[in-house]
């Protein structure tokens, strides 16, 4: 059992890093082709098909009860610069989307396609919030917690830290919503549109 769960976990960590690029190269076929063409609605498929395959994988990851991560130091900064463009396709020509890095960065330690993962899936929701376009910003700094320093929002151990944000101006959340999010497999959208946001092992 523990071989299988490992297993499981290890298909469906590699899948997801695949999957990652398939509907970041799909929304930019779908936005670069003429409206009401046969490949906008092609590369529409696509990432359907593709989005369809992660609900897959997140069964897969619930199975094994785990994820499988590959963690290494990350620049943050260098990995967002690769990946802004396909950000810029995953949330249309109607949103604009703004960064702000702190300066001096520190390198994060992390699973770099999780993370990939996790802006552009954000990126995705946020388009989905603001059908009228909007403003998507991703900011990050660094900061250190030291020790005896109290947090009202989480347990965390003291160190030095990087802080990643993402905000949009969307719809938002109401407070039905906000008290499940980290539910894991809880969305709020239909059937067959969207699997959600991964973070760990809770979707939004």
């Amino acid at each position: 059992m523990l071989f299988r769960s490992k297993l499981a976990g290890g298909i469906a960590h590699d899948f997801n890093n695949m999957l990652t690029a398939i509907l970041g190269y799909a929304s930019m076929i779908q936005e670069d082709a003429p409206a009401r063409s046969a490949i906008r609605d092609q590369a529409l498929q696509i990432r359907r098909a593709a989005e369809n395959a992660a609900a897959l994988t997140h069964k897969l990851l619930a199975f094994s009860r785990r994820q499988v991560l590959q963690p290494g130091l990350v620049d943050f900064r260098s990995m967002l610069g690769n990946l802004l463009p396909l950000v810029r396709k995953a949330a249309g020509e109607d949103v604009s989307v703004t960064t702000h890095i702190g300066e001096e960065l520190w390198p994060i330690v992390g699973d770099s396609s999780q993370i990939e993962q996790s802006i552009i899936n954000l990126a995705i929701n946020a388009r989905d919030a603001m059908p009228k376009g909007g403003t998507l910003q991703i900011s990050a700094h660094n900061a250190p917690f030291p020790d005896g320093q109290p947090r009202d929002d989480f347990d965390v151990r003291p160190g030095d830290y990087v802080q990643i944000t993402v905000t949009d101006s969307g719809i938002g959340m109401d407070d039905a919503t906000r008290a499940r999010m980290f539910e894991p497999f809880f969305t709020t959208k239909a059937p067959g549109h969207g699997t959600g946001l991964e973070i760990g092992r809770a979707h939004v």
